[in-house]
């Protein structure tokens, strides 16, 4: 089943979506602030976390030639998707450990999950689709198991056609 709501400012969901795109928004900041002051090139990185100490905090480039030259011996191999991780045992890499444990930065952010807002999902799979309006969010949703009447606290459902609507005038909007 295909179903569609606009999520209000009054819902937990919006509430969970707005504080992981407040930490994305912050984490995105902290590393270019953090890559102009090293001097890396690089703008696709991956940052990770494995456990709870400092030392389980990871980070990754896919370095342009420039950083190939500067940071080369501090990077391990590249991935098969060319990303190339610091070398844990780098100063480089303790640095930014520290930096990252300073700024109190959370490394593990998870959008919020759906299920935790719709009894009807539970353990099956679904598609989604969310985009930022006045109200709050426009949510398109999609189910075998959702069921009519699961409407969690602060959406409101509304008909498939003003979700599609909406969307469109969206993407001319941009």
């Amino acid at each position: 089943m295909e179903r569609a709501f606009i999520v209000t400012k009054n819902s937990d969901y919006y509430k969970a979506l707005e504080k992981y795109f407040k930490i994305n928004e912050i984490n995105r900041s902290f590393i270019k602030h953090f890559f102009e002051e090293a001097g890396i090139e690089s703008t696709q990185y991956c940052l990770e976390k494995d456990g709870f100490n400092q030392s389980d905090i990871y980070l990754g480039i896919i370095p342009t030639k420039n950083d190939e030259v500067k940071f080369g011996e501090i990077l391990n191999k590249p991935t098969s998707e060319r990303l190339r991780y610091f070398k844990k045992r780098s100063k480089f890499l303790k640095d930014f450990q520290q930096k990252c444990m300073d700024n109190k930065i959370k490394i593990i952010n998870h959008e919020p999950n759906l299920r935790n807002y719709f009894q009807s999902l539970d353990l099956c799979s679904f598609s989604y689709c969310h985009i930022p309006c006045e109200e709050g969010y426009y949510l398109q949703l999609e189910s075998k198991v959702l069921k009519e009447d699961d409407v969690p606290k602060g959406m409101i459902s509304i008909k498939m056609s003003e979700f599609y609507k909406y969307k469109e005038e969206y993407k001319e909007g941009r």
